[in-house]
């Protein structure tokens, strides 16, 4: 049974529409990068960009500090996520980008951080496969 059937079943089992399912998988997959994401500053964490159709090639601005004296930069709050996510056009076949484009970025991915040397997308990644593997299943 081809993919697309599986999550049809899926759908139906559960009586979530695909356009839930969709922004529910986007959602996780854009949490996942952030909490994975080492932090120092937290100019990395600000930097990950959301796209549809192609990918988003800016950097987040710096922002101010999460709090007095932490001198830690804030990443976009989950509010800010869920209403990009939720502009999101989700009847259209499209590929959806999540980058970050900080010239540290493929050095992380790499192992460099002693926070996760295992690195931020190949986990996110996983996490992603494993979501849609369980509604396969139950699909």
């Amino acid at each position: 049974m081809s993919f697309a059937k599986q999550v049809r079943r899926f759908q139906l089992k559960t009586q979530l529409s695909m356009d839930i399912i969709i922004r529910k998988l986007l959602f996780d997959a854009y949490q996942n990068l952030l909490s994975l994401s080492p932090v120092l500053t937290g100019r990395f964490r600000a930097s990950w960009r959301m796209s549809v159709g192609q990918p988003d090639l800016s950097v987040e601005p710096e922002r101010e500090s999460a709090g007095p004296g932490s001198g830690k930069l804030q990443s976009a709050s989950t509010g800010e996520v869920a209403t990009a996510i939720a502009g999101v056009d989700t009847t259209q076949d499209q590929t959806y980008w999540f980058t970050n484009n900080l010239p540290y970025a493929r050095p992380l991915e790499n192992g460099s951080s002693q926070q996760n040397p295992l690195g931020i997308v190949s986990q996110a990644f996983t996490a992603l496969v494993a979501e849609v593997e369980k509604i396969r299943r139950i699909g």
